[in-house]
């Protein structure tokens, strides 16, 4: 039944040692039979167990007593093994070797004991019906060690049989998200962890499960694609053979599993991990034997083989793989092994992918970056791969071809990417083999092409121009539509023939225009689009992130082109439809474009459009004309640039001149009539219209409004209205009673708008006193909620600009220029301290209906100005400058803030509260927001700006419905930043006086709610570190608020979730060790005052955190602060010795006196202090 066995001392059937038959236990040979024995004694199982596991380890081999085998034989059931599992909990080292013992005896009747399969079978019912819970509980609450051995012992009872597998599997929650955090638990040094354990338990289904097993097993989300997503590149070389192998011959080899159940498990996440192990650097810890080069390198090519061959099955194999089109799939991570690319694999994997995933964007996109790699002329592979005109003539041939680019509508699309990725493909075909081009191509590209600045769009007329230089002429072309029209045109003509085809007029290419999307090109227009592509490395792609969606205008660069050729001589211009298509406006708007040859090709069509007019006959000929005349005598420079402003009014003035039954039309007229040439350096006709005694004046003024709102785009813009007093004129017109409300809101976003240039937003602050004049509006007792929003707006843009690359972190240096010795540039700390003054003013103004991004922007901006102010300081005390006045924040500020967030987030607790601060305090101006805010709305006489009264309802506004969670957390975080700028200001109580002070409950106030606040959202390291800081230096040294704290059970319980979340083990050691360093102080000044009295305990553990603080190495600092972390977690919860630091101290200790020689590690000498300095340890 077995191999030769070697007899036991005293036979095999020998009775049990008595007494002392644990220690002997460590020197005698352990048979079957004594082990059994050893087990029924209590003080010998913890000993026969470990001997049993370490016996059970050197198994199975020819000279060496079986006793796994010996033990079976006598006892089938294991009975003495589970009755130590059903009796009383055992110590956790106990039942750690129980599993191991199970393990052993699992993988045994799995392999070479077979025959003892149906006692491998009962073991794993025995344990999933009475101790699977005790199993789970073990896995998830236990350590590291017992992690691992829970998860070897189930990888052991699926390898029993498919039966034991789909038991397990239905048994045990495979869809769990702590599970998947197993995975991530390594061992640094390579050897066997816990995601190894993970690993071979996960590919224990594939193994031993049958096909339905595995098939449920692979519609698991997470359960082995984690251990893709999770660092798989620094896994030893064993496990990344064992993982794709196994995956290779159980799941891509594997007949029965569908092809559509690849394609759910191979998801384009999963194979850019697998496509990553190209760069693995994980440790080699097979033999590789007949190697040249190093052992390292050896494993690199080793993997990468795998990895190759793995793919090239996966993703090219008609009979394995997943190659059919799914919208999920994906291959972009292959080729990164182009430079060795087997001419067949290339071939293959090029055909195979064009036929079956030619619309798969991600299979598209690696295959653009094979071919610029593998196609270039200095490349040594591209003379043996397919030729690439082969390769073009497949993407361009295939069925697909025409129904994928050639997609209905000019508008974005889902398939855009798709599309994208085909002319991506094209285009470097044409670059590296420009034989290619072919003119047939011409009227697909064209059918395609949208005209608009779309990342598409533009692809394609580039695609064109490099046609054109590649001598295809598109001359015959320039007199066809574009998009949908040219598709349809395209079909009219080769259904009549050439001898009944006419070519389409000009008219019928200017009735494709969209005057609204000519306009919305007007009012955008791109003026750093070049009318050439860059011929330097820029890049060819125009991006402006400051404007709206590009897709939405029309490319200015295709449309001057087109015009150009529309007013040919001879052709005949319905010049009328060019004026009125806004073909014209966007013309003339190309003047304002920073780039010379866009605006040279302006000039050139407005000149040709001009002799066009000259001889065309429609009502408005002459006006248009005469406008023109006026624009030309004003031009005084070759190719001049005009103010973006100056365009913008003549592009109006010539759409207004089409319309006679507007009361504009006659001062437009006027206006031009009474000039001989625009002055180029004045806003035409603004004084005209503006002060206009006509019965129409708030037509006229809402007209200059308008230029004014749509014009002011540059610091160019700015300084035509600054030096004709137009900025003047409008600040002190928003106080006159003809400004209704419409007209301010005009008002401030013209200023907003000039704002967005750092150089105008300084001058408009300098010059016009812009934060006085706003602080005059906001001292009106009533704003509208359009207004507010417009003033916060302007506030935000304002400080933004302002600000520029200025803004720091507080407490850290302000940015200065590489390389320079020169102080860094601060702003004027009296300009700050202006933004915060009107910040705080408009404070009061807060309410619910403010929209989402209103409230983020003031919120952000208060906390923007406080941080560069803390900023400014700091560098001040470094330059020994001497500063004043630098409390930040009052107690009136800091409750009057959260008075107003009390409002936003409808906190009845925190209203109630501040109403008990405010008349402790006597803050009479929050005493009187309270009192006015119960007010009957229908009392309300309030008086706006201007002393107007209040309109019904005006008092409370529609109330937005809620805001979203995003953005009140966001807000939230923002204010306790804010709050962190506020210190107590309140002298210390009377020594006779009993109770704290009144500033005390303030400070009480505003701490518990920070803290609350705190522990319901994630925090950053920079917003923890301050909030930190602020504990620390202004709330901890004052004991009344921190026992009022404490008292507050949210506060109490809020500040440990929040430090138990911070303190992990990842935060005690990696990069936020700082952060926790300064948690632990501010915890053990809380807990002194939380936790019981006690004085044993707390100096040693002070020296240990200072141990967390300054000691030179980071694993000492790291050790120190999670001893630290564990006694503060103790005293915390209220226990009255810390039970677990003591208990961990003894484990090390323990486990040290095992270890020989060598070097002690920081957390054995850390644990050898505490324990000579508490004797009970």
């Amino acid at each position: 039944m077995g191999g030769p066995k070697r007899k036991a001392p005293g036979g095999q059937d020998g009775a049990a040692p008595p007494a002392g038959a644990a220690k002997r236990a460590r020197t005698e040979e352990l048979t079957g039979v004594r082990f059994k024995a050893q087990l029924r004694d209590p003080q010998g199982a913890g000993p026969a167990l470990e001997a049993f596991v370490s016996a059970a380890k050197k198994l199975p081999r020819e000279d060496v007593y079986d006793v796994v085998e010996g033990y079976l034989k006598i006892s089938v059931e294991c009975a003495e093994i589970f009755q130590l599992l059903s009796g009383e909990k055992r110590p956790e080292s106990e039942m750690l070797l129980i599993f191991q013992v199970f393990e052993a005896i699992l993988l045994r009747t799995a392999s070479d004991l077979s025959h003892f399969h149906v006692v491998g079978t009962n073991i794993v019912k025995k344990l999933m019906n009475n101790h699977m819970k005790l199993i789970c509980e073990s896995l998830y609450a236990s350590g590291y060690r017992m992690a691992r051995a829970c998860l070897n012992l189930m990888a052991a009872m699926v390898t029993q049989g498919p039966e034991a597998a789909r038991d397990v599997c239905s048994h045990f929650d495979l869809n769990k998200k702590t599970l998947y955090t197993l995975v991530t638990k390594r061992d640094s040094k390579g050897v066997h962890d816990v995601r190894l354990a993970y690993i071979q338990f996960a590919l224990s289904f594939l193994i031993a499960g049958d096909d339905s097993t595995i098939a449920q097993v692979l519609e698991l989300k997470e359960f082995i694609p984690c251990i893709f997503s999770s660092g798989m590149k620094e896994d030893r070389l064993s496990t990344i053979n064992m993982l794709l192998s196994t995956l290779k011959t159980k799941v891509v080899h594997n007949k029965n599993i569908t092809k559509t159940q690849k394609v759910r498990f191979f998801t384009g996440q999963v194979l850019n991990h697998i496509a990553s192990l190209y760069s693995w650097k994980g440790i080699v810890d097979v033999s590789l034997e007949s190697v040249e080069t190093s052992a390292e390198d050896a494993g690199k090519t080793m993997v990468r083989e795998l990895v190759h061959n793995f793919l090239m099955d996966l993703c090219c194999s008609l009979k394995h793989g997943i190659n059919f089109y799914d919208a999920s799939l994906g291959t972009s991570g292959r080729m990164n092994s182009l430079n060795e690319v087997d001419p067949g694999d290339w071939q293959k994997f090029v055909k195979t992918g064009l036929k079956f995933r030619y619309q798969d964007h991600a299979f598209l996109k690696a295959l653009h970056a094979a071919v610029q790699l593998l196609y270039l002329p200095e490349s040594s592979a591209h003379s043996r791969l397919t030729q690439l005109s082969v390769v073009h003539t497949m993407l361009t041939q295939h069925s697909l071809f025409l129904p994928t680019l050639l997609t209905a509508g000019e508008e974005e699309t889902p398939g855009s990417p798709i599309r994208e990725a085909l002319v991506d493909l094209m285009s470097v075909a044409v670059r590296l083999c420009p034989s290619v081009c072919e003119s047939s191509h011409f009227a697909v590209l064209l059918g395609a092409y949208g005209a608009s600045l779309s990342v598409l769009d533009q692809k394609i007329l580039l695609l064109l121009r490099a046609y054109e230089q590649n001598n295809h002429s598109l001359v015959s072309f320039r007199l066809l539509p574009w998009g949908p029209a040219a598709v349809e045109h395209q079909k009219t003509c080769q259904s009549l023939g050439k001898s009944l085809w006419q070519q389409p007029s000009v008219g019928d290419i200017l009735r494709l225009l969209d005057p609204d999307r000519m306009m919305k090109t007007v009012l955008h227009f791109p003026q750093n689009r070049r009318l050439l592509p860059p011929e330097d490395t820029q890049e060819p792609i125009f991006k402006d992130r400051s404007m709206m969606d590009l897709s939405d205008l029309y490319d200015p660069c295709f449309l001057l082109h087109l015009f150009s050729e529309l007013t040919r001589p001879e052709f005949v211009v319905d010049c009328r439809k060019f004026v009125d298509s806004n073909a014209l406006g966007l013309t003339v708007t190309a003047l304002s474009s920073y780039d010379a040859p866009m605006r040279a090709a302006a000039y050139s069509v407005l000149a040709a459009y001009y002799s066009q007019l000259e001889g065309a006959r429609f009502r408005e000929q002459p006006q248009v004309l005469y406008l023109l005349d006026v624009v030309r005598n004003g031009i005084r420079t070759k190719n001049m640039r005009l103010t973006f402003t100056l365009t913008l009014f003549i592009a109006k003035a010539a759409l207004q001149i089409l319309k006679p039954e507007e009361h504009m039309y006659l001062k437009v007229n006027k206006f031009l009539l009474s000039h001989e040439y625009l002055n180029m350096n004045k806003v035409p006709g603004f004084y005209q219209f503006f002060y206009s005694s006509d019965f129409e004046q708030k037509t006229e003024r809402e007209w200059m409004f308008g230029l004014l709102r749509q014009g002011m785009r540059d610091k160019h813009c700015y300084e035509l209205c600054a030096r004709r007093g137009v900025l003047h004129v409008i600040l002190s017109f928003f106080s006159s009673p003809l400004c209704d409300d419409v007209a301010q809101n005009w008002i401030l976003e013209i200023l907003q708008n000039a704002a967005r240039d750092a150089k105008s937003a300084y001058e408009i602050l300098r010059d016009y006193s812009l934060l006085t004049w706003i602080l005059h509006i906001l001292e009106g007792k009533f704003l509208e909620t359009q207004l507010l929003s417009s003033l916060i707006s302007l506030l935000h843009t304002l400080w933004v600009t302002t600000l520029g690359d200025r803004g720091a972190e507080a407490g850290e240096q302000p940015p200065r220029k590489p390389g320079s010795q020169e102080p860094p540039k601060l702003l004027a700390l009296h300009l700050v301290d202006e933004f915060l003054y009107v910040l705080l003013v408009l404070t009061k103004h807060l309410r619910p209906a403010l929209a989402s991004t209103q409230l983020t922007s003031f919120f952000g901006a208060l906390d923007s100005v406080l941080r560069y102010r803390a900023t400014v300081l700091q560098a001040f005390r470094d330059m020994n400058r001497f500063t004043v006045n630098e409390t930040v924040l009052s107690t009136r500020d800091a409750l009057v803030l959260l008075h107003q967030w009390s409002l936003v987030e409808r906190d009845v607790r925190l209203q109630e509260d501040l109403r008990a601060a405010a008349e402790r305090c006597q803050v009479r101006e929050l005493l009187k927001m309270l009192k006015d805010k119960n007010k009957p709305v229908g009392t309300a006489r309030a008086k706006g700006p201007r002393g107007r009264k209040r309109r019904p309802g005006e008092a409370e506004e529609a109330v937005d419905p809620g805001l979203p969670a995003s953005t009140l957390e966001a807000c939230g975080g923002l204010l306790r930043s804010i709050l962190t700028h506020w210190g107590p200001a309140f002298p210390d109580p009377e020594p006779e006086s009993e109770g704290p002070g009144p500033g005390d409950a303030v400070t009480a106030l505003v701490a518990g709610w920070v803290l609350r606040s705190a522990a319901a959202s994630p925090l950053g390291r920079a917003e923890t570190a301050g909030l930190l800081g602020w504990l620390r230096s202004r709330i901890l040294p004052r004991p009344a608020v921190v026992a009022d704290l404490l008292q507050d059970s949210a506060v109490a319980s809020g500040v440990f979730r929040l430090y138990s979340r911070f303190c992990g083990a990842e935060g005690l050691a990696g990069p936020e060790q700082g952060a926790a360093g300064l948690f632990n102080a501010v915890m053990l000044q809380l807990g002194a005052a939380h936790g019981p009295p006690e004085s044993r305990y707390r100096p040693m553990l002070e020296a240990v955190h200072l141990s967390s603080l300054n000691a030179e190495d980071a694993a000492t600092r790291a050790t120190a602060a999670f001893l630290v972390s564990l006694y503060i977690k103790d005293v915390w919860l209220g226990a009255q010795r810390p039970d677990t630091l003591l208990t961990h101290v003894r484990m090390v200790l323990d486990a040290s006196e095992d270890v020989e020689g060598g070097d002690e590690e920081a957390v054995v000498r850390l644990c050898k202090d505490i324990a000579a300095a508490i004797p009970d340890t």
